[in-house]
């Protein structure tokens, strides 16, 4: 089954905009100063992901008062994930009910508003999910169904002379229609929430390495230390937010968090062989991952897999490009965790965001009004 972003190119992507910098220093101040005691905030967010500067821009925006920092051990905000993904909105049509699946098609919705309102580059090109043979219509229809249900917009079944028309390139039975699936350049978008964060009064710290965590029960705050990151020092938050993407497990464990849910396989090999989880994905799934290696250092097994959607297609027209990084979370039963987690550890002000896996960037604008909405309480108590 193929799943087709549509571009004005069919081979060649779209040229979607040039990532311009984000701008601040290392310890950057803001031009609309908050109450705060030096390194003492209402709130700090760890992650200045995608993630993490939606949700800063949120709280800044229901709470004007609220003196917030923004840490992030990178030289700039999005350098991660933010950046390095498919850049593809989505609409949700696949997501089994739950918080994924509501909170893309509402991000969905929110992310094409965001960038209209800040003229930032975009295309709502659509999406074809192709069938070929009869057994895939079967699986085509419960997509189609499930998408529906979580109320995805637009959606429509064409049969072969619709594919035509919409792609004349792509051959098919049966396909979806996602007319609202698009593309952007996510890390523009975090840069641009950064910017807001700033002009709403936050703080963001770049090049801070949260390495400690360490709760005063008496002052019922967290210090936050950074000792190995090109900034060093402390940071005081009365209130902790994680959004760490690739090092969720790993900073939600240091700050009182559970052990679970890992986050795999995005690091070196001897930690992915470390995960208990692991070894049970790698011997479910082996064949399909053997599958996705050929295919990646073969330009003719890459279009061995293409060419019954796309008879035109020749091997020339094929290019190398870069790949992305997931942060997936794992259970120790081998089974991925499919929806998003948050978990609040008990009696302690600390939100940790543990699994966002895609569509999170899509989806980053809602995951935000969420978190805003789980921290309400505590946040009314600073």
């Amino acid at each position: 089954m193929l799943v087709s972003n549509l571009r004005k190119s069919v081979i060649k992507p779209i040229n979607i905009g040039t990532t311009r910098r984000l701008y601040c220093s290392s310890s950057s101040t803001t031009t609309k100063q908050r109450r705060s005691d030096g390194n003492t905030f209402d709130v700090a967010i760890v992650g200045g992901g995608i993630v993490g500067v939606a949700t800063a821009r949120e709280l800044l925006m229901r709470n004007p008062n609220l003196s917030l920092v923004v840490l992030e051990q990178e030289s700039e905000i999005g350098m991660q994930q933010s950046s390095h993904n498919s850049g593809v909105i989505h609409s949700g049509i696949y997501y089994k009910p739950g918080a994924r699946a509501r909170l893309c098609t509402q991000g969905c919705r929110l992310m094409y508003e965001y960038l209209e309102r800040n003229k930032l580059p975009y295309e709502r090109c659509g999406k074809l999910i192709v069938a070929t043979t009869e057994e895939e219509i079967a699986k085509l229809e419960m997509i189609f169904k499930r998408g529906v249900d979580n109320g995805v917009e637009g959606l429509e079944m064409l049969d072969s002379e619709g594919i035509k028309r919409i792609e004349p390139h792509v051959s098919g039975l049966r396909a979806i229609y996602s007319p609202n699936t698009g593309i952007t350049d996510f890390g523009l978008v975090a840069k641009q929430l950064g910017k807001d964060v700033q002009s709403l009064g936050g703080t963001i710290k770049l090049n801070f390495k949260a390495d400690e965590f360490d709760y005063n029960q008496q002052s019922n705050t967290i210090t936050i230390k950074s000792g190995s990151g090109a900034i060093t020092g402390d940071v005081v938050a009365k209130f902790l937010i994680t959004c760490t993407g690739l090092y969720s497990d790993r900073v939600a464990v240091k700050s009182y968090g559970a052990e679970q849910p890992k986050i795999v396989p995005f690091r070196d090999i001897y930690e992915w062989l470390m995960e208990s989880g692991l070894p049970k994905l790698a011997l479910k799934h082996w064949r399909r991952g053997v599958d996705e290696f050929v295919r990646d250092v073969s330009p003719a097994a890459f279009l061995k897999t293409l060419t019954p959607y796309m008879p035109s297609l020749k091997v020339d027209q094929i290019e190398y490009a870069g790949s992305g990084v997931r942060a997936q979370a794992l259970g120790s039963d081998g089974e991925i965790v499919e929806d998003f987690v948050f978990d609040q550890p008990p009696n302690k002000p600390i939100l940790h965001v543990r699994n966002s896996p895609s569509p999170s960037a899509t989806a980053s604008l809602a995951i935000a009004k969420e978190i805003a909405n789980l921290s309400e309480s505590k946040i009314k108590q600073l």
